[in-house]
């Protein structure tokens, strides 16, 4: 009798172990390529500033929305970026500028402040949607600049890019964010070179 019981003891234990925790996994943004050069180039240096982010945007997790409404926020559990959206944001731009040449020097730091043209902005959403059986992503971003000894931005802009998810894996949900955030980037440098070219105007 005394191993039958010890036997049902065991199943009893086999059944209430809990699951496997999933392994956490890290997600990282390849960088653009295929960049079409700028056509007109800032003169002097472009700094690009961390984009300022607020609540769950600082962390790493990776942030998803369902229903029609997308009010409330969720973030996945053990699926995290490399490092927190608005860094990943940032350094996504500033290969970007550099590839299509959009100034004639970008960088990442702050600089002196004053003498450089400025990037700041807001990043507003980078989450994955879940609607139905629709997956997207989205990347909202609003972008200043300034330019060098002024207070006054040259362009204040607001980016939003909504991009299908093509696959069911989390790897095809990360390449929808980086086909988003290059037509974000696109864009904005778009909207630089009209500066350049406005500024080489004033210039003449």
């Amino acid at each position: 009798m005394k191993p039958l019981l010890v036997l049902v003891a065991m199943l009893a234990l086999s059944g209430c172990a809990a699951p496997p925790v999933p392994p956490e996994r890290f997600f990282r943004l390849h960088d653009p390529v295929d960049v079409a050069p700028a056509a007109a180039t800032l003169p002097g240096q472009l700094v690009v500033q961390i984009p300022r982010a607020e609540g769950i945007h600082n962390e790493r997790a990776l942030i998803y929305s369902r229903g029609h409404h997308h009010r409330e926020l969720r973030q996945y559990h053990y699926r995290h970026w490399l490092a927190p959206p608005a860094r990943l944001v940032q350094d996504y731009l500033v290969t970007f500028l550099r590839r299509g040449a959009s100034a004639s020097r970008v960088v990442r730091s702050y600089g002196d402040g004053y003498t450089d043209h400025r990037v700041s902005g807001d990043l507003l959403a980078f989450e994955q949607r879940l609607e139905g059986g629709r997956r997207a992503v989205m990347v909202d971003l609003e972008l200043t600049v300034t330019p060098p000894g002024e207070d006054r931005p040259a362009l204040i802009r607001r980016y939003t890019e909504n991009v299908d998810v093509v696959g069911e894996t989390m790897t095809d949900t990360v390449r929808a964010f980086e086909k988003a955030l290059n037509n974000v980037a696109s864009g904005f440098a778009t909207d630089l070179a009209g500066l350049a070219r406005a500024g080489a105007g004033k210039n003449k």
